[in-house]
């Protein structure tokens, strides 16, 4: 019998933490060409973007799905066609408020990203903003993390768009939807999934000694792991979350932050946990608090590229924890300490487990509970490798696009960085409620990328 692809426990986790005040969802905003976009009257042809899009979901089959949960000894949730699928339901227009631009359309996505989306539909959604330039609509996708993280939704976002602008419209077959298994079928495969893992604990129970060890370094493993996380500095980024939030981007020049990276001998992510750090000192030190001795527990996001290559959506993501020294007065003396913090952490953890950790919690209904008060992190960071060519959505080319990763539990603040063709986007999303100071944070993040680049301009003036 042929196995049913089912959510994995990473996938799941994503749900168990979700609740109104934790939107377990990911977005891009970007904005678009308007003329390729426009019909006959001059107005967005939103239809011809849904058929545009809709062509192209056949690549994406978890587009089209829902969560089915089978009930009592049927097994873990799993993704099934949803038979009403409509695509007007996730291909969307708005119109922005005047004057219109990248605030307006953060402003936009601050709103949506604060909804919890609805689970009875497929978990994604593409609105289409007018007003935001003559020449431009923006553009904002949104998809849940239960779905893809974040790599996952850069995979997917290449299938649904293209890579030219003329790009042939493509004559999909209709769709039609597969039926749900059977409660039968969905038992059987559930006894065959528990008959394996029998037999592979009757394999450790033949060898005792062998599974004992194995049991013993995992465990040592994982208590090493929290041993050195638990120790997070208490700052006023620490507290439990609410429903709002906040949404900044800082754009810059990729090939300036790599000159960066290079002149200092550096990672590129480095340099933007440069931009993490800076900007949070800034922030701390304008709310009296002080940055000595201080070093921030960074989470960052480690993708398992074995596990990716087999898959384009779901979540292989791990975390390791980077200490952020912020007491640091000369910023390439900081970057410094960041990168060499950095190394030490690839070489010392294992991110897998603390994708592990997270879901036996999730399993155990522990997860929220402990997410809200953990002392582990500070804040959240995750680097996405974006296109280095252009991409096209109906012929209309994207721009500008900016990450926005969720945030989740007692931190407040959540940062993201995403290159796309010549530009790397700083992009923040932050609680409202713990951040009123927000647009200090948008201005620190602005003066810290100024700070570092402005020391590898001879660099920069050379290149040229």
């Amino acid at each position: 019998m042929r196995r049913i692809a089912r959510l994995t426990a990473a996938d799941l986790t994503n749900l168990a933490l979700e609740a109104p005040d934790t939107p377990m969802h990911q977005a891009v905003l970007a904005t678009v060409e308007a003329h390729p976009l426009r019909g006959p009257d001059g107005r967005l042809d939103i239809a011809r973007v849904r058929a545009h899009v809709e062509s192209r979901l056949d690549r994406v089959p978890e587009l089209r799905q829902v969560i089915l949960r089978p009930g009592l000894l049927r097994g873990r949730p799993l993704l099934v066609d949803e038979p009403g699928f409509r695509i007007d339901e996730h291909v969307m227009s708005a119109t922005l408020p005047t004057p219109g631009g990248e605030a307006a359309a953060l402003a936009f996505a601050e709103r949506e990203l604060g909804a919890v989306m609805d689970r009875s539909r497929p978990l994604w959604a593409i609105w289409l903003l007018d007003g935001y330039a003559p020449d431009r609509f923006g553009l904002l996708v949104k998809l849940h993390h239960a779905i893809a993280d974040g790599p996952a939704m850069v995979n997917i976002l290449a299938q649904v768009f293209d890579l030219e602008p003329d790009a042939p419209e493509v004559s999909a077959p209709p769709w039609v939807p597969a039926p749900p298994p059977t409660g039968r079928v969905l038992l059987l495969d559930n006894l065959a999934t528990r008959a394996g893992a029998v037999a592979r604990a009757g394999s450790v129970l033949r060898h005792p000694l062998r599974g004992a060890r194995r049991a013993v370094t995992s465990m040592h493993r994982m208590l090493a792991e929290y041993g050195r996380r638990s120790h997070a500095p208490k700052t006023s980024l620490n507290r439990p979350v609410g429903m709002g939030r906040r949404v900044a981007a800082v754009h810059a020049s990729l090939a300036e932050a790599k000159t960066i990276a290079h002149r200092s001998g550096v990672k590129l992510n480095d340099v933007f946990l440069f931009v993490v750090a800076r900007s949070i000192g800034r922030v701390l030190e304008s709310r009296g608090e002080t940055c000595d001795g201080i070093a921030l527990h960074a989470g960052v996001a480690v993708s398992r590229a074995s596990v990716r290559e087999a898959t384009l959506s779901g979540n292989h993501v791990g975390s390791m924890v980077v200490s952020l020294p912020l007491a640091l007065q000369d910023p390439v003396e900081q970057l410094k300490a960041i990168a060499a913090s950095s190394a030490i952490a690839k070489t010392e953890q294992q991110p897998e487990l603390s994708t592990g950790v997270m879901v036996l919690m999730a399993e155990t209904g522990v997860a929220r509970a402990f997410i809200r008060r953990q002392q582990l992190l500070n804040v959240l960071t995750t680097n996405l490798p974006g296109p280095p060519v252009p991409i096209y959505l109906a012929g209309a080319r994207v721009s500008s696009p900016v990450a926005m990763a969720p945030t989740a539990g007692n931190v407040t603040v959540s940062f993201a960085a995403l290159s796309y063709e010549s530009e790397l986007t700083f992009s923040v999303l932050a609680d409202a409620a713990s951040w009123p100071d927000f647009e200090v944070l948008q201005e620190a993040m602005r003066a810290s990328w100024q700070e570092i680049s402005a020391w590898a301009a001879p660099d920069m003036r050379q290149a040229v």
